[in-house]
């Protein structure tokens, strides 16, 4: 896949909530803000709310329009329904795979603090639903209008990235690279370049690239997935196979 060849040869984009529980209290605390100055790579000047998954993660939100969005990508092990995600390391098994599972980048549990995990895509449209309980897997819809509503494909990246650069070797490999020209990340989207693992079980991309899968259906039996760059503000997104890993970034609608 080789990041939708690096995003068609860089040339073309050079772009919880349990349920609720009997008294009807719920996990995913929409409702509240969250404290985002421990988490460098969104927009500090922006208000977030919080959302917590079945097992604890927090996670910044924020609205746009009629749609909320996790402003961090998922980190979650276990379905909504409390299901085991299955943990899978080793690259053969996981080129084997025709059911979810999920990976970190390089299997190096630190970058979950960032990026969060590598899903296949599997995961990303399993009826047990991998996002916190009444948020959802965005569909191909859902990534456009968002895309849209920044200036479309060609620019929505300048708008939908983290403004944090890896400038010396001291800074995390997640951050972007120090050519993340233009990015402004003025929406508090604050996407962040995770990386992906190739169908074959291999990880390439991280500080380069972000991907994230869409729950609509692609051609070849693939899925739709989407990805920004660094250097550049355009967006792509191309027909994935299931056995690839990519992030995800779940979606709520607002009535």
């Amino acid at each position: 896949m080789r990041v939708f060849t690096l995003i068609f040869s860089l040339s073309l984009v050079i772009f919880s909530c349990n349920k609720d529980d009997d008294t009807g209290r719920r996990r995913d605390l929409q409702a509240d803000r969250i404290d985002v100055s421990m988490k460098p790579w969104v927009n500090q000047d922006h208000s977030y709310g919080r959302l917590i998954d079945i097992d604890g993660n927090e996670y910044a939100t924020i609205r746009f329009g009629n749609y909320e969005w996790m402003a961090e990508n998922l980190k979650t092990s276990r379905f909504c329904n409390g299901d085991s995600i299955l943990h899978e390391p080793e690259p053969i098994e996981w080129s084997n795979l025709n059911s979810a599972a999920w990976s970190h980048f390089d299997n190096n549990p630190q970058f979950d603090f960032a990026v969060g995990k590598l899903y296949n895509g599997f995961s990303a449209i399993d009826s047990r639903n991998i996002c916190p309980c009444n948020w959802r897997v965005p569909t191909e819809e859902d990534w456009d209008i968002l895309i849209s509503a920044y200036s479309g494909t060609m620019r929505a990246g300048d708008f939908l990235k983290s403004e944090v650069t890896n400038r010396s070797s001291s800074d995390p490999d997640w951050f972007w690279q120090p050519e993340n020209f233009g990015a402004n990340n003025s929406s508090g989207f604050s996407s962040l370049p995770g990386g992906e693992r190739s169908h074959y079980g291999e990880f390439n991309w991280m500080g380069v690239t972000g991907q994230w899968w869409s729950s609509s259906e692609g051609a070849g039996g693939g899925l739709r997935a989407y990805a920004m760059v660094f250097m550049v503000g355009s967006t792509s997104k191309g027909n994935i196979s299931r056995k690839s890993g990519l992030s995800i970034r779940c979606v709520r609608d607002i009535e």
